[in-house]
């Protein structure tokens, strides 16, 4: 079977499990093929940090983790932040870092050009902002001199640390995350950060009051670039298209029936 059949054999197996259309499955099984970057969540919690009230957590690539000290990296974000700008993209890096307010700026497709071309000048020993306010450019003294690094912003996560070499458009995806709603009865809300629950519980993110809802009856993920709603084990399942489903990449205006409530999702940038 050539490469090709292959790919599109796997995209019709996630088509019949999934409900996608073939576009969003065949973006899908292209991107699980491709290497990802591992990620390890860091919190600074040394005197200076908690004075300062930068309380954020920090992904850090494991590739980047190997060539510099963990806390050598902390520290310089945190240095870098808190240094005098005029430059509303570290400005914004700030508020969250520092837990304030902070306006999204907005990162269209269009970007991604200049998106590259700034990380290769970050290759080369360029520092400073991105101009559409996602990305900081700094070095780090490593185990074998001075690493690049480019911090994302993530407005449903943490900051992420990468060096450039570990730049991917699946990187690039999670910085230019977009933002999520659910309507239900005539209501809208913001999906919000990690892990959005859905269920009949007192502490879920949105109750809904039915005996045919389990407590925890499902969860908003973001991952691979997308979010998803997953059933969490539920009784009566999750209903997309009249079929039953596991999992599924959330797209713009799909609607998912739970027991006899309708969701519908809306994506926005």
């Amino acid at each position: 079977m050539t490469r090709k059949r292959k790919l599109k054999r796997r995209v019709r197996e996630r088509q019949a499990r999934t409900g996608e259309s073939y576009t969003t499955a065949r973006r899908q099984v292209v991107e699980r093929a491709a290497p990802a970057v591992p990620l390890v969540e860091l919190v600074d919690i040394t005197p200076q940090a908690i004075a300062l009230g930068f309380r954020c957590e920090i992904a850090i690539a494991s590739t980047l983790a190997a060539r510099v000290e963990p806390a050598a990296v902390l520290a310089r974000v945190r240095d870098e932040l808190v240094r005098p700008h005029a430059d509303v993209a570290v400005a914004r890096m700030f508020g969250i870092a520092f837990g304030l307010p902070s306006p999204r700026l907005a990162v269209t497709a269009a970007d991604a050009e200049v998106l590259q071309r700034f990380v290769d000048a970050a290759r080369l020993g360029a520092t400073g902002a991105s101009s559409d306010g996602s990305l900081l450019a700094l070095h780090v003294m490593g185990r074998d001199g001075l690493v690049p690094v480019i911090c994302m912003v993530d407005d449903h996560a943490p900051l992420v640390l990468v060096e450039p070499a570990d730049w991917t458009p699946t990187l690039r995806e999670a910085a230019v995350r977009p933002r999520l709603f659910v309507s239900y009865h005539g209501r809208t809300y913001p999906v919000g950060s990690k892990q959005f629950t859905i269920g009949r519980g007192a502490d879920v993110d949105l109750s809904l009051k039915d005996g045919a809802i389990s407590r925890v009856h499902a969860a908003v993920i973001w991952r691979h670039g997308g979010f998803f709603l997953k059933d969490l084990g539920s009784t009566n399942g999750i209903q997309y298209k009249g079929m039953r489903i596991d999992n599924k990449r959330i797209e713009d205006g799909d609607v998912f029936v739970l027991g006899q409530h309708e969701l519908r999702f809306t994506l926005a940038r």
